[in-house]
């Protein structure tokens, strides 16, 4: 059934990234459920040869390549823009990608005429939480963060509400929490395998919040920003309600049939101060302790109140599926 009821039906969409899992992910559901006409890119189009038997219409072009973007754009209602560098490389292709990439995507959209541009943004902006209280998207960005990837997607951001302010582009902004399910590396595949190799992944006793949101479930927030009019102009959180870390791991733990593991908060906290004294590239610092052991929230009552927006999906349910997926692929 239609999430957003046939207001994407044969509507020309373009899904950057669409090689990879969010974007993979959002074509699928466009093709299948939403009936729209797809476009969907990539660098590397054998990571979505099932896309192309869902009737995705699958193009081979690098989001950089502005006149082939430029053409693309000229063919589209609305552009999901998912594609983003996510590590590897140098600082400078992180910023070539997700800053001037997408500044230059929105400037061509406008250009177009697209009626709509949802970016697909990250919680990262927001820089290191407070220990507690609630972060919404009144909260500021940080776009001075020593990681990247933060940075970068703080700077594009700005750089694509600017560039749809100069062309009159309706752009909507999404920013999802951790995105888990079928498909996912980093919040699944890469959970799994941790927990497996014997990693301690739980830090004390895993007491702070964890901010996951399944897949489907950020794909419905996408899906209405963009055709909702009240999205325009907009910023929005997608997450699911927070659980702790010990309860997040152990869905994978208990998939994985292994032990969970745990780090005292007294070991872990000498780890990361050695860490950063001595600048030792260490999967624990002191940003990673505190990450853990802050119990924030990322609301979404915005996009409920604005959007009509509700969680379908619950974690046992996604982790259900989650689950189902890894045996059906192998990896369990």
């Amino acid at each position: 059934m239609s999430y957003v009821e046939g207001a994407l039906a044969g509507k020309r969409v373009l899904v950057t990234g669409a090689t990879g899992f969010i974007g993979g992910r959002v074509a699928e559901r466009l093709a299948t459920e939403e009936t729209a006409v797809v476009t969907g890119i990539g660098r590397n189009l054998d990571k979505a040869a099932g896309l192309a038997q869902q009737g995705v219409r699958l193009a081979q072009v690098d989001i950089q390549d502005g006149e082939r973007m430029a053409q693309l754009m000229a063919e589209q209602d609305v552009v999901i823009h998912a594609a983003a560098w996510m590590g590897g490389g140098s600082k400078e292709k992180a910023h070539d990608l997700n800053v001037m990439a997408t500044g230059n995507l929105v400037k061509l959209a406008g250009a177009a005429g697209v009626g709509r541009f949802v970016l697909v943004s990250s919680m990262v902006v927001y820089g290191d939480p407070p220990r507690t209280g609630q972060i919404d998207e009144c909260y500021p960005l940080d776009t001075t963060q020593p990681d990247p990837y933060s940075y970068t997607k703080a700077l594009g951001e700005q750089v694509a509400q600017a560039a749809a302010q100069a062309t009159g582009l309706a752009l909507a902004i999404v920013r999802p929490t951790m995105v888990y399910g079928p498909r996912s590396d980093i919040w699944t595949l890469r959970m799994l395998n941790r927990i497996r190799s014997g990693i301690p992944m739980v830090l004390g006793d895993g007491s702070g919040h964890a901010h996951p949101v399944y897949i489907d479930n950020l794909v419905d927030g996408l899906l209405l920003t963009a055709v909702y009019p009240q999205a325009v102009g907009e910023t929005f959180n997608m997450s699911d309600p927070p659980l702790t870390w010990r309860r997040f791991f152990q869905y994978y733990a208990d998939m994985a049939g292994c032990t969970l593991r745990h780090t005292p908060l007294w070991l872990g906290r000498i780890v990361a101060k050695t860490a950063d004294l001595l600048r030792l590239n260490l999967p624990l610092n002191g940003r990673r302790v505190q990450y853990y052991l802050n119990q924030v929230t990322y609301p979404v009552h915005k996009a409920e109140q604005r959007l009509g927006y509700r969680q379908r999906v619950t974690i046992d349910d996604g982790m259900a599926q989650t689950k189902a997926w890894l045996r059906q692929s192998g990896y369990l």
